[in-house]
């Protein structure tokens, strides 16, 4: 980000795909005046206030600048009632809700969760902020949280945490200490680094939310794109992440074309960034959506799944 934003010839940043790292790339680009597009990073405050921010959020990111950042994904404002909809589907009734201390922005969806949950009717037994998940050696680093946590008798556990070797530590201890429980993840772990670690048992008790959808949800452009990347990269098996990326340079290029000044930065009249947020109505790979001034966008439809053997994921059920 600081080499993009220190180039005079950069006019557009794609990424970052994770929460924290667009923490530290969003900055630098709004300050350059460089239009920044990502296919994720849900943390609200880069868009919106609200009560899970980090202090000062988004404005900590803009200043007294124009908005500059637009994500592909919906914000963890709209995830976390989708999360708490699949609780619910899941006959959640008592829920205690984690949060680690790794990360603000990659962790903020907890107690929106615990908000959504109440709102919901479903019983919030116990809120836990600040776990340290980043110096576990082992799963009985969170043997005595898991212990604590039973006493509360939670039929389910959100934990709001980035993606590291001290999560899947995490998972084990709760699965050991509350084994009849069910453990809820959100997007930020629907990740192969993370399920894949996680052992059998464990696994098995697990259910994730995302906005990455199965192939088949998406229009047939989609699988055309999905079929033409294959193609370019014989061996290659591409993800629905890959129309991500590939939407996200769709949007650029269609503000390119549309600018009458596509390399003025900022957000003057004709340049990139205002032509980009006055696109209007996009037909794109992943779906019919609008982008809004604050750079949100209005897709909101979640898959919920559970995890199997291997981090294979079997869908459950969509939520709008």
């Amino acid at each position: 980000a600081y080499t993009a934003s220190s180039d005079l010839s950069t006019t557009a940043y794609i990424g970052d795909l994770d929460s924290a790292s667009t923490a530290l790339s969003l900055p630098l680009n709004n300050q350059n005046g460089i239009l920044q597009i990502s296919p994720g990073a849900p943390y609200p405050g880069f868009t919106d206030a609200g009560p899970a921010n980090v202090g000062g959020d988004p404005k900590n990111f803009y200043g007294d600048g124009g908005r500059t950042f637009a994500r592909l994904v919906p914000s963890d404002a709209v995830q976390a009632p989708a999360i708490v909809s699949f609780m619910r589907s899941e006959g959640v009734r008592r829920l205690a809700v984690l949060r680690d201390s790794s990360s603000p922005w990659e962790t903020a969806i907890a107690p929106l969760v615990a908000s959504a949950a109440r709102a919901a009717g479903i019983d919030v037994v116990a809120q836990r902020d600040g776990i340290d998940i980043t110096t576990a050696s082992s799963a009985t680093a969170f043997s005595s949280l898991a212990a604590s946590l039973a006493q509360s008798h939670p039929d389910a556990v959100f934990a709001g945490a980035s993606p590291q070797p001290g999560t899947q530590m995490l998972w084990a201890a709760l699965h050991a200490g509350l084994p009849a429980a069910k453990l809820f993840a959100p997007s930020e772990l629907a990740l192969p680094t993370f399920l894949s670690g996680l052992a059998p048992a464990a696994a098995a008790a697990t259910f994730i939310t995302s906005p990455y959808l199965e192939p088949g949800q998406y229009p047939p452009a989609a699988r055309a794109i999905l079929a033409q990347i294959r193609r370019l990269f014989p061996g290659q098996t591409p993800t629905v992440f890959a129309l991500y990326g590939y939407e996200a340079m769709h949007d650029v290029l269609s503000a390119i074309a549309r600018a009458k000044n596509p390399g003025q930065r900022g957000g003057g009249p004709g340049g990139l960034v205002s032509t980009f947020f006055h696109l209007g109505e996009i037909h794109g790979a992943i779906g019919n959506y609008t982008i809004n001034g604050h750079g949100d966008t209005s897709l909101a439809t979640f898959d919920g799944y559970r995890v199997g053997a291997g981090g294979a994921l079997r869908l459950v059920r969509t939520f709008s």
